[in-house]
């Protein structure tokens, strides 16, 4: 038996002769997909056994047949639907055999580090608040829009998230001078701030800012006034450094 090394972007690879393969991460959050995948040396189909294993025995198994041919590959996955620890996913034919150690963890923590421009920082709105708006709730699969305001440029906008795409997955933000968004109409519109609703994208330029993340369940916005070109060798830089565990435009 052979076990799998990690390499470069902690991918883990096993090379050997007949049976070649790797998965795809050292650690995965409960309810992931593994996925695993390799080559058979031979050019016949083979059925190769995928089984996962901890310190108590057996805890899952799978198999996958192999294309054949000159390439001769195979692929696979494996819901991570087991308790946090340490596991083995050992891949087998009928002549050998390659394992991988890897870990199930209850989340990931990512932290993210941007440049920023520091006289305007970083704007946070709370959007935790929900609003009636007939024409907002009608676009919302759950009926329920968030909403908040900042100001950013000096002026005061309106936010307000809908979970257009699924229930509970808030994955559009619209943008008002007020707080009456009524998208099919402009009669409401402050005229001495002229701003029709619309929808803000991630990463697009808005009056100034940039929306950089924005909570999947609806409740916060994170803009920030992010630097034109990278600072000069010693010159001095502001970072913004968030961690986060998901998200749909981040969480």
């Amino acid at each position: 038996m052979r076990w799998g090394l990690a390499i470069l972007v902690a991918i883990s690879v096993a090379f050997a002769s007949p049976l070649s393969g790797y998965i795809d991460k050292q650690d995965y959050v409960v309810g992931e997909d593994i996925i695993f995948a390799g080559t058979v040396a031979s050019t016949s189909a083979e059925t190769v056994n995928a089984t996962i294993t901890n310190s108590t025995g057996l805890v899952t198994y799978s198999e996958v047949t192999s294309d054949g041919g000159s390439s001769n590959k195979f692929s696979g996955t494996i819901a991570a639907n087991f308790q946090p620890g340490p596991y083995t996913l050992t891949l087998s034919t009928t002549t050998d055999s390659i394992s991988f150690n890897f870990s199930v963890i209850i989340e990931r923590v990512e932290f993210h580090a941007i440049t920023i421009n520091a006289t305007k920082g970083a704007v946070f709105v709370n959007t935790s608040s929900t609003i009636s708006d007939p024409d907002l709730v009608a676009l919302s699969k759950s009926g329920t829009v968030h909403y908040g305001n900042a100001t950013l440029g000096g002026k005061l906008y309106h936010f307000a998230l809908i979970d257009q795409g699924a229930a509970g997955r808030y994955d559009t933000v619209y943008v008002d001078d007020d707080a009456n968004f009524s998208l099919y109409s402009n009669q409401e519109d402050n005229g001495t701030q002229p701003l029709l609703e619309k929808i803000i994208e991630l990463w697009k330029p808005f009056q100034g800012y940039t929306l950089i993340d924005a909570g999947e369940g609806g409740d916060y916005l994170l803009f920030a006034g992010l630097r034109e070109k990278p600072p000069a060798v010693n010159e001095n830089a502001t970072f913004l450094v968030a961690a986060r565990t998901a998200g749909l435009l981040g969480n």
